[in-house]
């Protein structure tokens, strides 16, 4: 049921962008500049690297969302798509539930230590946060990166 729920809404928003995604880049995203250098960036990238894009982008949060309206807008094969899309809903809802039951039910344990689990989990992620930060800020200063010249730089299509 988790698996079909997935590919229900993959396939709705394949279509959506199939169907919508040229309206909506006319009326949104070509508006601005930095919408349509990350348009064409994005264009390269799912030419060159589509299955693998579809297929890994299924743990990442946001990313997963769009990936299907932008398949269907550069017009990605429905029956390629939906095959990835299979190959990778499946390994990550088995995971996805085996991991909640596994690492939920240890949870219990540490029912006392509500306040201190907080005060870790803001102070992990408040690092990550920090630390990307610093590390973006380094690379932009070292290589004097602009972002015309970041989407500039997108590799040449074959």
């Amino acid at each position: 049921v988790l698996v079909a729920g997935i590919l229900v809404a993959d396939c709705v928003g394949y279509i959506e962008g199939r169907f919508a995604g040229e309206w909506v880049y006319k009326h949104m995203i070509s508006r601005s500049r930095f919408g349509r250098l990350f348009f064409e960036w994005l264009k390269t990238h799912f030419d060159k690297y589509g299955m693998k894009l579809v297929f890994l982008s299924r743990p990442l949060a946001g990313v997963r969302v769009v990936v299907p309206i932008f398949a269907g807008h550069f017009r990605m094969n429905p029956f390629t798509f939906f095959f990835v899309d299979v190959l990778a809903a499946i390994p990550w809802t088995v995971m996805l539930v085996w991991l909640s039951y596994h690492v939920g039910s240890g949870l219990s344990l540490l029912s006392e230590l509500k306040e201190l689990r907080h005060i870790v989990i803001v102070a992990v992620f408040g690092g990550i946060i920090v630390y990307a930060g610093f590390r973006l800020f380094r690379l932009l200063k070292q290589k004097r990166l602009t972002l015309e010249a970041f989407f500039e730089s997108a590799p040449e299509k074959e």
